[in-house]
């Protein structure tokens, strides 16, 4: 048998050709300039998306147009119901204020530290504390720095010795040992001198002249404050004496003068007036007396803010952060709480704004919902209009989701306007509904302006006639 008979030859004479494996493809290999256009295509996806919108809202510009005015239109009614409402009821929010208390300043914030008979063991490192936290965030939560403050903190009442033994039983009256901030500033020294800082044990004390009278004593003239000690209680740096089965801790003073209140100083300026009873010391003074263990019976810090800055609309965030400041301080020395503030008037005045607000909303409800409806046909409209746009969108390749972010994008920037320019022409329907007086008149605006300033003149001059008795408004 031949070869080619046995194999199945080749009978053209040509060689065969070799056996070879099978090639694998993995597919071309792309370019190092090509896998470099990957992530700047993705970049510019969402551009290349925004400007085929913005070219197409171009085109339908009418239609877009009278959507955009009705979108506009919505956000400026609903915009102007809350800054209608803040701005009618600010003048009369002040008004109310102001009339609460003519005795004290409208936005004057008392925080008051009691202490009942001294039972509570608050160390002076605690109402230290206190005073700082108050002083550094109190200002921060009302928005605006304070215009006056008073500090004023006591012992409370305990004996004032005519001699040198704790004898009460001897002669002796009953005196709260006592201090204010700012009593100099606010006051003339009569007979005397103001007191000063001493190193020999001796506290330099002032009184009015009805305290001196009361208390039957004399410039010039040095007592001893009997401090009644709790069996609990331990005192450093002072000399303490046992009468009757009690304990007392003696503090020499020395009267050096005699005060009276400058005319005109109100609650604006003091936190308190100057009280019968009081003998006032140095700050530092009482200070050292309580780093030395005596106990503070009342501990009050006041705080005077421009009420004129407070607008309605900041009610609701306010009387949040007051409650706030409240609890903190409650928490750092117990027993401390508002003497005085503004909460009860400020959630009272906020349930009248509230009430307003949805009664003129609910007035504004039909016309935003017209205007809604007027919207909703414009849309429509628009998509009928457009069907062979998306059509042709379709034809081009582009899917569903392509259609819908499109479409998307543009009522997102249609919204986007809206937002912006809804709240100015929410502001100028507000001025221009509170101006009018009636049909066609607009000249409320002036003589509501010319009123407040009458009545600012008003309080000026009733202030100026009862200035010295100290109870004239602050404003």
């Amino acid at each position: 048998m031949s070869d080619a008979g046995a194999g199945g030859g080749y009978e053209s004479g040509a060689p065969p050709a070799p056996a070879t494996a099978p090639a694998l493809s993995f597919g071309r290999v792309r370019t190092r300039r090509e896998r470099g256009l990957a992530p700047a295509a993705v970049l510019l996806y969402p551009v290349t998306v925004l400007w085929i919108t913005l070219q197409r809202m171009a085109r339908n510009w009418r239609l877009l147009g009278a959507l955009l005015a009705g979108l506009v239109l919505v956000a400026g009614l609903a915009a102007a119901v809350p800054i209608y409402t803040a701005a009618g009821l600010q003048r009369s929010f002040i008004q109310h204020w102001r009339q609460q208390d003519e005795f004290r300043p409208p936005f004057a914030v008392i925080m008051a530290h009691r202490n009942s008979r001294r039972k509570e063991p608050v160390t002076a490192e605690q109402l230290t504390r206190l005073h700082r936290y108050l002083d550094g965030d109190l200002p921060g939560r009302v928005g605006h720095a304070a215009i006056a403050t008073s500090f004023y903190g006591s012992f409370g009442s305990d004996f004032v010795l005519h001699g040198n033994e704790a004898d009460p039983s001897g002669r002796a009256t009953r005196a709260e040992l006592s201090f204010m901030s700012n009593l100099a500033e606010h006051a003339n020294a009569l007979v005397g001198r103001w007191y000063e800082p001493r190193d020999d044990g001796v506290v330099e004390v002032m009184a009015d002249e009805k305290t001196l009278d009361d208390l039957e004593l004399i410039v010039g003239g040095r007592y001893v404050w009997a401090y009644q000690l709790l069996p609990d209680e331990e005192i450093t740096d002072l000399p303490v004496e046992n009468y009757q089965r009690q304990r007392f801790a003696l503090t020499p003073i020395e009267v050096v003068g005699m005060f009276k209140p400058r005319e005109g100083v109100t609650t604006r300026e003091w936190v308190y007036p100057p009280l019968p009873g009081r003998l006032f010391m140095p700050p530092d003074e009482f200070a050292r007396m309580q780093a030395a263990g005596l106990r503070t019976s009342t501990y009050d810090l006041q705080w005077v803010f421009d009420d004129r800055l407070i607008r309605v609309d900041q009610l609701g965030s306010l009387i949040g952060d007051l409650v706030a400041v409240e609890e903190r301080a409650a928490r750092i020395a117990p027993g401390t709480k508002y003497w005085l503030a503004p909460l009860e008037f400020f959630g009272k005045f906020k349930t009248t704004l509230d009430q307003v607000a949805l009664f003129l909303f609910s007035l504004a409800a039909p016309t935003i919902g017209m205007i809604l409806v007027y919207v909703m046909l414009i849309a429509a409209l628009a998509v009928e209009r457009r069907i062979t746009e998306i059509s042709v969108l379709h034809s081009r390749g582009a899917g569903r989701m392509q259609v819908l972010a499109s479409f998307a994008l543009e009522w997102l920037i249609l919204a986007a306007v809206a937002a912006l320019v809804g709240p100015y022409l929410g502001v100028a329907i507000g001025r221009l509904v509170g101006n009018v007086q009636g049909f066609l008149d607009f000249s409320a605006g002036g003589a509501a302006a010319q009123a407040a300033a009458q009545a600012a003149t008003e309080a000026r001059t009733r202030c100026s006639r009862r200035a010295r008795n100290g109870h004239c408004r602050w404003w």
